[in-house]
């Protein structure tokens, strides 16, 4: 077909990969296209024209969805990240280098290294009390739940 040529020559010139796959035997369908550009790809399709529509399908922006929040008990659009997540996950790493610092500081024989540990303790400490008291000053609650990782850490809002 002609126009089926011409069709693949314009989409190559925009940089489009028009693959044909041609079958034999017991295949249903005995030519398959497929159209790649970067990332994207779309086929398998019988007609070129069937591959383009599926293509330009993958290339139309996806409807936006809520996803539920772990970490604010919220709501935010799929790909957002929660504005509480940074703080929250500075939390966790301040809580293991509490942690860290705690056994370290008691399994030591040397005062030196006790008396730095203990100063690694504090510090961490000190740090996870200024964060709590800036999600408390958001309208926030923290909740520490061990069963449930990657974070230890989430917020809920306070009524």
């Amino acid at each position: 077909m002609i126009w089926e040529g011409v069709l693949k020559e314009k989409l190559e010139a925009l940089g489009i990969a028009v693959r044909v796959a041609t079958f034999t035997g017991d295949s249903s369908y005995p030519v398959e296209y497929t159209l790649s550009y970067g990332d994207v790809q779309a086929g398998g399709e019988p007609t070129l024209d069937l591959a383009m529509v599926a293509f330009i399908g993958k290339l139309l922006p996806k409807e936006p969805t809520l996803v539920d929040c772990p970490h604010c008990g919220g709501a935010h659009y799929s790909g957002q990240v929660c504005p509480l997540n940074p703080m929250l996950a500075e939390l966790d790493r301040l809580e293991l280098l509490s942690d860290e610092a705690a056994e370290a500081m008691e399994s030591t024989q040397s005062e030196k290294e006790a008396l730095a540990q203990w100063q690694k303790l504090k510090a961490a400490q000190l740090a996870q009390q200024d964060l709590h008291k800036q999600l408390e000053s958001m309208g926030y609650r923290v909740l520490i739940d061990a069963e449930h990782p990657p974070f230890r850490h989430s917020a809920s809002r306070n009524r």
